[in-house]
């Protein structure tokens, strides 16, 4: 199976988006989280006390952004191994698929942890 390589345009801006917006949105949520609930950081240690967030939300807010490495690697890797099929640049099933997996796996990364900060907020 042999794809368009608009495809992988298409999927590179959509998992940019994810990362970043994913990214905003969370650290937003965190930063209300600890408003409201008036977290304080064991300076010492810089350990939240009473913090509810999963390690994995705690590892979005602080490093997420950098996963913005993982679409446009993806993104050139598969530009850079797509063929000329008739003049026009094709990219295969397996290289889709692999877009396709990302794609999922960083909205779910970054769905959950939306999700754990909102239950974090009515706990």
């Amino acid at each position: 199976m042999r794809m368009p390589s608009k495809v992988v345009s298409v999927l590179c801006v959509l998992q940019i988006f994810i990362v970043i917006g994913g990214f905003l949105v969370v650290g937003a949520l965190i930063k209300f989280y600890r408003k409201l609930h008036h977290v304080t950081a064991n300076l010492s240690s810089g350990v939240n006390v009473e913090s509810r967030l999963s390690a994995l939300t705690e590892w979005v807010r602080a490093e997420g952004l950098w996963l913005i490495l993982i679409p446009v690697g993806w993104c050139l890797l598969a530009a850079w191994r797509s063929e000329a099929d008739d003049g026009e640049a094709a990219i295969s099933g397996p290289q889709l698929m692999t877009g396709v997996v990302l794609t999922a796996g960083l909205g779910g990364m970054f769905f959950f942890s939306f999700a754990n900060t909102l239950l974090a907020l009515f706990r």
